[in-house]
């Protein structure tokens, strides 16, 4: 689960190409219904928490890094 107040809100570059899902920051519930755009998420909503902005969303390779970045900062 996402820790702290706020969710990490994500910048994309225009090279990711376009996942088969999004993950909602919020409440890590997948969501595969959105609309993407230039690298980037333009409109989505998790039909389960009702989060709309679609930089609380990540792919699963945001994800992978977010976790991976977590366990070196716990490892030091």
């Amino acid at each position: 689960m996402v820790t702290g107040n706020a969710p990490t809100r994500l910048r994309y570059d225009g090279r990711v190409a376009e996942p088969e899902y999004l993950i909602c920051l919020e409440c890590e519930t997948p969501v595969y219904v959105f609309e993407w755009r230039e690298g980037r998420p333009t409109e989505v909503v998790c039909p389960v928490c009702g989060n709309d902005d679609p930089g609380a969303f990540a792919t699963e390779d945001d994800m992978e890094e977010m976790s991976q970045g977590a366990e070196e900062a716990d490892d030091e």
